[in-house]
């Protein structure tokens, strides 16, 4: 699960992963990323990964092809 932290603002985005992210989840996840992106012309990143247990392979090949 990517929870969206109350932290975030502007150019910042913090996340907490939890659990096995599925690809559905990073999809959803996607249009947030570009629309900071495109408002701001960059992007921070504090991801909080220590309860996450993993990912499915499709996040990985997603996350290359976004990258």
């Amino acid at each position: 699960m990517i929870k969206i932290l109350p932290e975030s603002k502007g150019s910042l985005i913090c996340i907490k992963v939890s659990g096995k992210l599925t690809d559905a989840e990073y999809k959803n996840f996607i249009p947030h990323v570009e629309s900071v992106i495109k408002e701001f012309g960059t992007l921070k990143l504090y991801v909080d990964i220590l309860d996450l247990d993993g990912w499915e392979w499709r996040v990985a090949w997603d996350d290359f092809a976004f990258g």
